[in-house]
């Protein structure tokens, strides 16, 4: 009962009223009309006039047929379509019915491709991951790997540093032959060539007095070396470098040491360029103090005397330095002994006879920082 309530509204009531009208009017007049003939007793094509009546009655219906199409076809563009149209709508049906297969197939290709793309993608990401774990696994050694880089990056700068340092010195040194080829070298590269101690409390005044000192003991040692007057020996002066010194040595009230070293290879009659370092100054010996002592066996003469000496000495040079002695950078030696004080000593130590002599090493007076290590010499006998 729903659906015919629901499919009345629909119909084309009109269409079905005036189909019924139409086809009760021409069978009406179609009725008249056979009656007529029957009456009048008209013949068609010399049928008798029963069989006329009924031909006229099945033109009739085939009229009434043909009106119910007209004015269907007239009314409703459904039926017309379907009247003078159908073959050419089954045609676009079944064109339609092949798109809609072929779609239907291509979507189910389009679903395969997909179900396969989302199974490839799986697998990638299955693969990413394992290539995530494998990267996670490299980390360590790739951060060790990295390290072990800039390990050796940094030994390269190192070495790069060293190279350059050697390139400089062997460069140096080539302008130092140059120069003992060219004429005599009267002052070598990084050599002592004077020293000034700075005492606590010193001004400004005293410190300009200082370095003017120092320029002028440098002019007399290379004077000396090169046989001509002072005068004739330029040093120059970098007022920057002293005034750097200076500023050194006034910060911190304390004794100090100026040395004045060559900065490079000097030939007679050139300028003499002077590199500065300023050093604090403290006592290390006082005067009289042991420096070393030795036992050493006896000696048959002089020359035994003076090896053993020697020895004693050479030995003397790493204890100041270890006690802050500061070495003279060009012969890295700190000591020096009045060579009458040695020929007496040797003398001392020929002459004593016994199976074990002592050799004592003494600071000749007070020695600070700068030094030199001036030292004297006691022997005697081991009393042990």
């Amino acid at each position: 009962m729903t659906s015919l309530a629901d499919a009345l509204p629909e119909m084309n009531w009109q269409l079905i009223f005036f189909t019924v009208l139409l086809s009760a009017l021409v069978a009406f007049l179609g009725d008249m009309l056979g009656m007529k003939i029957a009456k009048k007793r008209v013949t068609l094509f010399g049928l008798r006039p029963r069989h006329t009546s009924t031909l006229i009655t099945a033109i009739t219906g085939m009229v009434i047929a043909m009106g119910i199409m007209t004015a269907l076809a007239v009314t409703s563009d459904t039926v017309r379509t379907a009247l003078f149209s159908l073959k050419y709508v089954q045609r676009q049906v079944l064109d339609l019915t092949s798109q809609l297969q072929e779609a239907r197939d291509e979507s189910d290709l389009m679903g395969i491709r997909y179900v396969e793309s989302l199974q490839k993608l799986e697998n990638s990401e299955k693969e990413l991951a394992q290539v995530n774990e494998k990267l996670n696994s490299l980390t360590p050694e790739l951060e060790a790997t990295k390290e072990e880089i800039s390990e050796l990056r940094s030994q390269r700068e190192e070495l790069e540093k060293q190279i350059e340092a050697l390139r400089s010195e062997a460069l140096n040194l080539r302008r130092g032959l140059e120069a003992v080829r060219e004429g005599r070298v009267v002052a070598f590269a990084d050599e002592l060539l004077a020293q000034e101690t700075v005492p606590e409390g010193a001004s400004r005044e005293d410190l300009l007095s200082i370095m003017s000192n120092l320029r002028n003991k440098v002019r007399f040692i290379v004077s000396r070396r090169a046989s001509i007057s002072p005068e004739d020996i330029s040093v120059g002066k970098d007022e920057q470098e002293e005034e750097r010194v200076i500023s050194r040595c006034l910060v911190i009230n304390s004794r100090k040491v100026v040395r004045a070293r060559a900065l490079s290879n000097v030939v007679a009659g050139e300028p003499v360029i002077l590199s500065y370092r300023v050093y604090e100054s403290v006592r290390v010996y006082k005067k009289g103090e042991l420096v070393f002592r030795k036992a050493v066996p006896p000696v048959s003469d002089v020359a035994e005397a003076e090896g053993a000496l020697h020895e004693v000495l050479r030995e003397v040079n790493p204890i100041a330095v270890g006690d802050g002695i500061l070495r003279d950078p060009f012969t890295r030696t700190v000591g020096q002994i009045d060579a009458t004080d040695f020929y007496e000593a040797v003398d001392s130590l020929n002459e004593t006879k016994g199976s074990q002599i002592i050799v004592s090493v003494l600071a000749a007076e007070d020695i600070y920082t700068e030094g030199p290590v001036r030292v004297t010499l006691a022997i005697g006998l081991d009393e042990r």
